[in-house]
Parts: structure tokens; C-alpha cells; sequence
């Protein structure tokens, strides 16, 4: 480990970019920065969980492609809407997963969507939303809707799937390995019954030659970046 934390420092202070565990006043300035830095090397990103496509601007501004995946048909619509603004920007209808089933179970929240999950919230953690409905959704893997003809060039990853990250990930499959970084919105224990904890999702991406750049909190929900240190391609 590290060897893998020296690897990663090494590779930012390169680029003048230092990483210190302790607070900084500009941490936000220099988590976009890392996060610019990520974009612009990966050539292009795939972001799952589109949402509105808020950061479609941010991405516009870095000056690469962008493929959106959005699985509520609604916010479907609406991101499209969205991207016609912005060139070289893609949108996709699709609940992803570790498997290609019909009629799977999707729970809006009541929160204009945001924390819509394939999962139910756990109710012993008082949450502020709760879930107002439920629809009936395809789920698909990533590697039965894109080869790797399309996404080998799109090397920064961005996943916000509330709680099925980790299933997002074991659907991807062999088209993982043409990703070079991640950012994962992630906590410690998830906020969804049978949703995947922070140290499931490191495993599986240790085992793929992927590091967190830092942890994140026992009570914090944040987006983690992640690194392969380990070249597969």
C-alpha cells in the first residue's frame, strides 16, 4: 500500500498537484483540479447516474466527449433537453447492473429524484427523502449495451448510482480495464438495505489495479477519487 501512495503522490506532484491529510481552506479548488486533471488525461468520460447532467458544463469546459447513462425515463428527457447545449455530449436510457434481467423494482425518492435507487432506504437512519413510488425497469450490464470499440476512449469513469455501485462495476466487465480513473459517491455504510459499503467497493477495485487516493470518514458521504496503478492495457 505504500508503494501504491508514494506511486500516486509521485504522479501528482508531477503535475504541482500535493495531497496532505490534513484540511485546507481550498480543498474544493484542488479537488476540481484533480478531478480536470482525470478528465483530461482519460480523453473522455462516462458518467452513470446522469440525473440532470449538472455537471455537463464542467465537462464542456474540460473539452472531451461525454457519455451519460440516466435510468428514470422522466430525467431521461430532460437531460437530453439539457445536452443539446452542449456538443459532443451523449445520452443514454438504461438502469445498469451485474446482470440483464426485465422488470426489476426502481424506487423514486421524493427529493426531485436524486436518491432514486434500486434499493429501499434504511429506515433506522432517519434519511431526508424517502421513496414515493416504484416503476419497472430493464437492468443491463454496461459490457450487453457498449464494446469496447466505443468506450476505449473514454478512460475517467464518474459512478452515482445510490447503493449499486459495486453491481455497476461487475457489469462492466472486461470494459473496466480501459478505465484509468474513477469517482465514486461513496459511504462508509450505505444508506440503502442490501446497498454495497465503502470497503466492498475498494476490494473489488484493489482487485482490478485501482487505489483510492484517500478514505473518506465513518459518518461522510463524498465522491472518492480513484487511480489504476496497475496497467491493464
Amino acid at each position: 500500500m505504500r508503494k501504491w501512495k508514494k506511486i500516486v503522490i509521485d504522479l501528482f506532484a508531477k503535475r504541482d498537484i500535493y495531497i496532505s491529510r490534513k484540511y485546507h481552506p481550498n480543498d474544493g479548488t484542488i479537488t476540481k483540479r484533480i478531478s480536470q486533471e482525470m478528465i483530461n488525461q482519460g480523453g473522455g468520460v462516462l458518467h452513470i447516474g446522469a440525473h440532470e447532467g449538472q455537471e455537463a458544463e464542467f465537462y464542456f469546459e474540460c473539452g472531451v466527449p461525454v457519455i451519460w447513462i440516466e435510468a428514470l425515463p422522466q430525467k431521461f428527457e430532460f437531460l437530453v433537453r439539457k445536452l443539446s447545449a452542449f456538443p459532443n455530449q451523449e445520452a443514454h436510457l438504461a438502469l445498469l447492473g451485474d446482470s440483464n434481467v426485465h422488470d426489476v423494482k426502481f424506487n423514486i425518492s421524493d427529493n426531485n429524484a436524486a436518491s432514486s435507487s434500486l434499493f429501499m432506504p434504511q429506515s433506522s437512519l432517519n434519511l431526508p427523502f424517502k421513496m414515493t413510488n416504484t416503476i419497472l425497469l430493464q437492468m443491463k450490464r454496461l459490457d450487453g449495451i457498449f464494446d469496447a470499440e466505443k468506450l476505449s476512449g473514454f478512460k475517467h469513469w464518474v459512478i452515482d448510482v445510490q447503493g449499486a455501485e459495486l453491481k455497476v462495476l461487475q457489469g462492466a466487465g472486461a470494459l473496466l480495464e480501459f478505465c484509468n480513473s474513477l469517482v465514486i459517491e461513496a459511504k462508509r455504510s450505505s444508506n440503502y438495505l442490501d446497498g454495497c459499503t465503502w470497503d466492498e467497493i475498494v476490494v473489488f477495485l484493489k482487485g482490478k489495479g485501482f487505489i483510492p487516493l484517500w478514505q473518506i470518514g465513518e459518518n461522510d458521504e463524498d465522491n472518492a477519487f480513484f487511480l489504476r496503478v496497475e496497467n491493464r492495457i
